[in-house]
């Protein structure tokens, strides 16, 4: 070859050692003859794409790598991470102003007190991203203004802690991935987009609009330990002797373990949407439950229980108090209150006002599926459409009866009533004095009404009515 061939060496090496496009080009660019076929202007051109796309290239590499799951979004600032894992371990407040700090990640193991929450985030009311990743936290408390927060692979074992960051009204995205949280992902999710209802991003994915109705639909409406947690602020179950949650909008109650609330005597859940006394038949140290406004149906419908499981005989075996008045009830046998062995007083009336709004108070005609309550002693029927008195024979242990406003005509059976003390049968359609004198044999009785029933007194009506 001459000199100008002289350039051309065939020459072998690895991947790693071949060099970039245009230096390889430069020994072959110079060729003019090959195997004594001339080499046309184009022909290095076409041996160059060949050569780069035939090989491994740092470039070729990156444009087809992928991975299968993208990690979630993370707060990275290695110079400000550095500095505070070097200097705050030993006087953070001195060596930094703190309510200055509007930015703070805490890298890997920083922090392994799982008894306590990072430092004091009280002293930090402008922080409004952080990041605690990779480290122990059993729970985050203290945060004020944060819009970003990453827990990844901590030691959060409860949705519970995230009752925390309630009030965090601008908390837009959050992680927890990676954490022992005794639930399914799913679960854990439509937890915290029910609760956390600032989201707008969680473990790195875009929370949907449908995610947000499924999380209202599985968790609306429910009267269950988180609730209580959230409402009461903590207190502890078992010193919790009265609760409250009127108008809250609840469908359903679960306050299983219902061990925990062994010292429970009352609740009430009036103006709510129950249907049923399920989730609640089983907190035994009951005394007074208020169901007012409710539109209750039965006592507990059978897919209520758990499977195989029925309602003992005796249920909320020391409730003294029932009050079910304004619901639309018009039958009380599928309300099952025999079972109620320990009832003193049921409250089953209307006030003037439902009475005249369709649909909205009691409708009563008859008083049955009452046998058997042999501890009842108040019973409260005023403005219900009771017409017969027979219906009540079974009530001989009844001291005081409310039965204004009703529709009664006679006052046949009143006198199997030996214990009543009180009876007031105002407003209802008694005509005959006849029937009034039926109530002597009632020896107890110290309280009696009639008032504005259409009654024609005899004279001797004053020398009667003076002995009550």
């Amino acid at each position: 070859m001459g000199e100008g061939c002289s350039q051309c060496i065939l020459a072998t090496c690895t991947v790693g050692s071949i060099p970039d496009g245009p230096l390889s080009y430069c020994g072959s660019r110079l060729l003019k003859e090959l195997d004594g076929d001339r080499v046309e202007p184009g022909d290095g051109t076409n041996a160059l794409r060949q050569f780069v796309s035939s090989h491994l290239s740092i470039t070729t590499i990156l444009s087809h790598a992928h991975t299968d799951a993208t990690p979630p979004p993370s707060l990275f600032l290695l110079p400000t991470a550095s500095f505070f894992n070097k200097e705050s371990r030993h006087h953070p407040i001195q060596l930094i102003h703190l309510p200055m700090i509007g930015v703070l990640l805490l890298p890997a193991s920083a922090l392994w007190n799982g008894n306590q929450t990072p430092f004091a985030l009280q002293h930090l009311p402008n922080l409004k991203w952080a990041s605690f990743a990779d480290n122990a936290l059993v729970s985050m408390e203290h945060l004020q203004a944060v819009t970003e927060l990453y827990l990844s692979s901590n030691m959060l074992d409860s949705t519970r802690e995230l009752f925390h960051l309630k009030s965090l009204s601008q908390l837009s995205v959050l992680d927890i991935s990676s954490n022992p949280i005794g639930q399914t992902q799913q679960a854990t999710r439509l937890f915290v987009i029910y609760h956390l209802t600032t989201l707008k991003a969680l473990d790195g994915e875009a929370i949907e609009s449908d995610e947000i109705a499924a999380a209202k639909e599985k968790l609306g409406g429910r009267l269950n330990q988180d609730m209580v947690l959230e409402q009461l602020h903590n207190v502890p179950f078992s010193s919790l002797k009265k609760m409250d949650f009127p108008n809250c909008s609840l469908k359903h109650v679960d306050l299983s373990p219902v061990d925990s609330f062994s010292n429970l005597l009352s609740l009430n859940l009036e103006s709510n949407s129950l249907t049923s006394f399920s989730g609640l038949i089983y907190l035994n140290q009951l005394k007074i439950l208020c169901l007012n406004h409710i539109c209750v149906e039965v006592m507990i419908r059978s897919h209520d229980l758990p499977s195989g499981q029925s309602p003992a005989e005796g249920v909320l075996r020391s409730l003294k108090v029932l009050h079910l008045a304004y619901n639309g009830i018009n039958d009380l046998i599928p309300l099952q209150l025999n079972k109620l062995v320990s009832l003193k007083a049921l409250f089953l009336q209307v006030s003037s006002g439902d009475v005249l709004m369709l649909g909205t108070g009691n409708e009563i005609v008859l008083v049955e599926g009452l046998d058997g309550m042999k501890s009842l002693t108040e019973l409260v029927l005023d403005r219900n459409k009771i017409k017969v008195d027979s219906s009540l024979l079974s009530l001989r242990s009844l001291r005081e009866l409310h039965i204004e406003e009703n529709r009664l005509k006679e006052l046949c059976n009143f006198s199997s009533f030996v214990n009543l003390e009180r009876l007031y049968i105002g407003m209802n359609r008694i005509q005959d004095f006849g029937e009034v004198e039926k109530l002597c044999d009632l020896p107890q009785v110290m309280e009696l009404s009639l008032i504005s029933n259409p009654l024609a007194l005899p004279n001797a009506a004053g020398a009667l009515l003076a002995g009550y």
